[in-house]
Parts: C-alpha cells; sequence; structure tokens
C-alpha cells in the first residue's frame, strides 16, 4: 500500500490558493491568515531543509516535533 502524500512542488503550489480559501469560504481575520501563511511556509521550509520531496503524515509529525522542541513552541 502506498502511504498518502502530497508532492512538495504541489503544496508551495497551492499555498496562496489555500490562503484564498481562508478568506472566501473561513473568512479568517488578517492576523489569523498571516499566522497560517508563516505556518504553512515554515512546513515547506522544513521539508526542503531536510530533502523531503513530499509531504506525507510522517512529515507533519515530525514537523510538530520540530517546532515542539527545537523552536521551543510545545
Amino acid at each position: 500500500m502506498t502511504t498518502p502524500a502530497i508532492p512538495l512542488a504541489a503544496f508551495d503550489r497551492y499555498i496562496d490558493d489555500y490562503m484564498d480559501i481562508t478568506v472566501n469560504v473561513f473568512h479568517y481575520q488578517p492576523s489569523g491568515r498571516l499566522a497560517v501563511r508563516r505556518d504553512l511556509e515554515l512546513l515547506a521550509d522544513f521539508a526542503q531543509s531536510h530533502r523531503l520531496g513530499r509531504i506525507t503524515g510522517d512529515t507533519l509529525l515530525e514537523f510538530l516535533a520540530y517546532l515542539g522542541g527545537e523552536r521551543g513552541n510545545g
């Protein structure tokens, strides 16, 4: 069975589309949109710095551990 994944290039390409959804569907406030964009860009940077070609569930768990441990956001 193949692990579900998003290619990193597709993830980067669709960040702006997701940000449009946060405005048009979820009605996020500007400060919330900035925080979401920052988090998505941090995830993309994390994946690139770890030379990951795709984002999987394991990638997300590793990223959350990184935020909580190394960055002290836990």
